[in-house]
C-alpha cells in the first residue's frame, strides 16, 4: 500500500490576518477611549453645574432674607456707612458689586473645595411693569443677578426679584 504524504496542516495566522486584526482592535480601542473621555467630560460638567447652582442658591437665599431697603439708616442705593463687610449687609442693594473668589460664607470664611470658583452679584432697580428693564428711580422692585464662574467660565447665572411691601 502506497501512502501519499500529505503536507502538514498549517497552524497559526498569516501576517495579513495579524495586521488586519491589529487594526480592528486598535480602532475599537480608540473609539472606546473617546467614548470614555466624553462621558467623563460630561460627568465633570454636570458636577460643576450642580455645584454652581448650589453656590448661587445659597447666596440668593441670604440676599432674599434681607430687607428691601435699609431698616436702620436713611436708605441709599448700595452700602450705607459702616457696611463694609458682608456680615454687616442688612438690605438687598448692599450686595451690589459683591465679588468673591473663592466663594465665602456670610462671616467671610472661604468655602472649602471651591478653589478656582468665584461669584458676583449685581443689584439694580427694576421697572414694575417690565422687571428685566432697569428703572431710573425706585419703583419698589429690585432685580438681583448672581453669576457663578469656575476658572473664569460662567457656570450659572441666576436672576431674582425683591419687591418692597
Amino acid at each position: 500500500m502506497n501512502r501519499r504524504c500529505l503536507p502538514a496542516a498549517r497552524a497559526g495566522f498569516s501576517l495579513i490576518e495579524v495586521a488586519v486584526s491589529s487594526i480592528l482592535v486598535g480602532s475599537i480601542l480608540v473609539a472606546a477611549m473617546s467614548t470614555v473621555g466624553a462621558v467623563l467630560r460630561f460627568r465633570s460638567s454636570t458636577s460643576d453645574s450642580g455645584r454652581a447652582a448650589l453656590l448661587a442658591a445659597e447666596l440668593l437665599a441670604e440676599i432674599q432674607n434681607q430687607a428691601y431697603s435699609d431698616p436702620n439708616q436713611t436708605p441709599v442705593f448700595g452700602k450705607e456707612s459702616g457696611e463694609s463687610a458682608r456680615s454687616q449687609f442688612d438690605d438687598v442693594d448692599d450686595y451690589d458689586g459683591l465679588t468673591e473668589s473663592p466663594p465665602k460664607n456670610r462671616a467671610g470664611t472661604n468655602l472649602t473645595g471651591f478653589t478656582g470658583w468665584s461669584r458676583s452679584v449685581t443689584v439694580v432697580r427694576a421697572q414694575r411693569n417690565s422687571p428685566m428693564q432697569t428703572a431710573g428711580s425706585d419703583e419698589g422692585l429690585k432685580r438681583i443677578r448672581i453669576s457663578v464662574l469656575k476658572n473664569g467660565v460662567t457656570q450659572q447665572t441666576v436672576d431674582a426679584l425683591k419687591a418692597s411691601l
